[in-house]
């Protein structure tokens, strides 16, 4: 079974809570737990800043790397704004062979050395990025992420199509957590379909993943060891 199938076999729907804010989700936990076994692990938080988190992991004895990655994405001028309305194409991520027209994709780098985070933290950040643009971020996830290591990311549904404010996710405890809407230029979210998602992180397998009560899709995905030996294409089932 690929890790496509456990991914739509195993899906599971967060639990409801009082605050609408705040998700239950399974991924932290997972992540947590595989962390604890490694010692020291180095851990990349790509989105904005947040004390508590930083607390959190070095609690559980990470070394913890903010840069506040989110802030330079958000201060960007938005790509075309209808790209969010529909889910992307396969084509979409295809290398450029040559320069065309169009909207240059011109996303910051992750300026850290190849494979040395045995953990990425991403949140929302791809909800930020048209498709060429969230190719640009995958692959640069990739490079910094040690094979075994893991990508926590949230993927937003595709019916929210309406202009929102960024938001900053703060861990409450291995099980919870806040998103807490913030100041600043609001944004229209682009959708990743499940296939898109697949494409993106090909050299990556499923962990976890929730469907949260806003129809937001939280993963948890582990790179393999032998990135050589690639998963055949998935079916292509989307999931919302």
């Amino acid at each position: 079974m690929t890790w496509w199938q456990k991914m739509v076999s195993s899906q599971s729907v967060s639990e409801q809570g009082q605050d609408e804010n705040v998700h239950y989700g399974r991924a932290l936990k997972e992540l947590t737990g595989r962390l604890k076994k490694v010692g020291h692990p180095r851990l990349l938080d790509l989105g904005l800043t947040c004390g508590a988190n930083i607390e959190f992991f070095i609690r559980l004895g990470c070394k913890v790397h903010v840069d506040d990655y989110a802030t330079s994405l958000m201060g960007r001028p938005q790509q075309i704004a209808a790209q969010a309305k529909s889910p992307v194409s396969e084509n979409s991520f295809s290398p450029r062979k040559k320069k065309t027209a169009g909207p240059l994709v011109n996303i910051p780098p992750v300026d850290y050395e190849e494979g040395i985070f045995q953990a990425v933290l991403c949140w929302d950040l791809f909800d930020y990025l048209s498709g060429p643009e969230a190719a640009v971020l995958a692959a640069e996830i990739n490079r910094v992420t040690s094979a075994g290591g893991y990508l926590l990311a949230l993927f937003g549904p595709a019916q929210n199509t309406s202009r929102r404010r960024p938001r900053r996710f703060r861990i409450l405890d291995d099980k919870s957590v806040r998103a807490e809407t913030l100041a600043g230029p609001d944004y229209i979210p682009h959708h990743l379909a499940n296939r898109d998602i697949a494409h993106l992180f090909a050299e990556y397998e499923m962990g976890h993943t929730v469907l949260l009560k806003d129809g937001t899709r939280e993963m948890l995905l582990r790179k393999r060891r032998r990135p050589e030996q690639r998963l055949r294409e998935p079916r292509m089932v989307s999931l919302v």
